[in-house]
C-alpha cells in the first residue's frame, strides 16, 4: 500500500490547522460580543427604576435593592438616572450592581468618607465609563459647553429630603489630587476647579458634589462635572 506523500500530509494538517484557528477567533469573537451586549444590557437595567423614590413605574420588580442605598441621582433630560450606593470602601460597588449582586459594570456610589446625608461641604460620587451614554459614560456629553449650559439642573433625592443639583464646572483631573478626591473642604476644592477647566461658572452657595469617571488610557485621568446642592423646599 502506497503510503502519502509527506507534503500532501503536511499540506492537510495546515488546513485543519488554519480551520481550528479560524474556529477559536470565531468563537472568542462571538463571547466578546455577547459579553459586551450583557454588560450593557445589565448597565442599564430598566428594574431599577422601580426603586426611584415618589416616582413609580409600570414595571415591577421582585428584586430589592441593597440597604447600601443612600440616595437617588437624577440629571435633568439625560440618562443619568440612578440609585446611589455607599459602603465602608470604594471598592464594594466598584464591581457589584444596586442588588448587591456580581457585575462588572458596577454602581455609582458615594465616597465611603462622606455624610450619606450629602451634609459634607464636598461629596464625591464615582462611577464607570460605559459605552452608549450609560452610568457615568453619560458624563462625556458635558464636554460641549453648549450641552452643559442645557442640562446643567438635576436632583439628588435622599431618605432625608431632596436636593437640587446644578453644575457649575466640567474638568479633568488626576485621581491622586487631594485636593478633588478626598472629602475637602468648599474653598480647597474651588481652588482646584478654577484651574484649567472645561466649562466654569461661578457657583451658587450650597455645598458640592462632584460627579467622576475614568477616561483615557490612562487610569488615574478622571472627568469631573461638578455642580451645587440645595435643599429642595417642595
Amino acid at each position: 500500500m502506497k503510503k502519502p506523500d509527506l507534503w500532501r500530509v503536511l499540506d492537510r494538517s495546515a488546513d485543519r490547522l488554519i480551520c481550528l484557528c479560524l474556529l477559536i477567533v470565531i468563537l472568542t469573537a462571538s463571547y466578546a460580543a455577547y459579553d459586551a451586549g450583557w454588560l450593557l444590557d445589565h448597565a442599564k437595567d430598566p428594574t431599577l427604576r422601580d426603586h426611584r423614590p415618589g416616582d413609580p413605574q409600570e414595571l415591577v420588580s421582585e428584586k430589592s435593592i441593597s440597604e447600601d442605598q443612600v440616595a437617588w441621582l437624577v440629571i435633568d433630560d439625560t440618562s443619568i438616572d440612578y440609585p446611589v450606593m455607599q459602603a465602608d470602601n470604594n471598592m464594594e460597588y466598584l464591581n457589584k450592581d444596586p442588588y448587591g449582586e456580581f457585575s462588572l459594570s458596577g454602581s455609582i456610589f458615594l465616597d465611603y468618607r462622606n455624610s450619606p446625608q450629602f451634609s459634607d461641604e464636598y461629596s464625591i460620587l464615582y462611577g464607570h465609563h460605559m459605552e452608549n451614554g450609560i452610568l457615568f459614560g453619560a458624563l462625556d456629553h458635558f464636554r460641549d459647553t453648549d450641552y452643559t449650559q442645557s442640562h446643567r439642573e438635576g436632583s439628588i433625592i435622599t431618605k432625608e429630603g431632596s436636593f437640587r443639583f446644578t453644575v457649575f464646572c466640567v474638568t479633568e483631573a488626576d485621581a491622586r489630587e487631594s485636593g478633588l478626591f478626598a472629602p475637602t473642604g468648599r474653598e480647597q476644592a474651588l481652588e482646584r476647579l478654577k484651574e484649567q477647566p472645561l466649562f466654569y461658572e461661578e457657583p451658587q452657595e450650597g455645598s458640592l458634589v462632584a460627579l467622576s469617571t475614568c477616561i483615557g488610557a490612562a487610569n488615574t485621568r478622571r472627568l469631573m462635572v461638578v455642580g451645587t446642592i440645595k435643599k429642595d423646599e417642595e
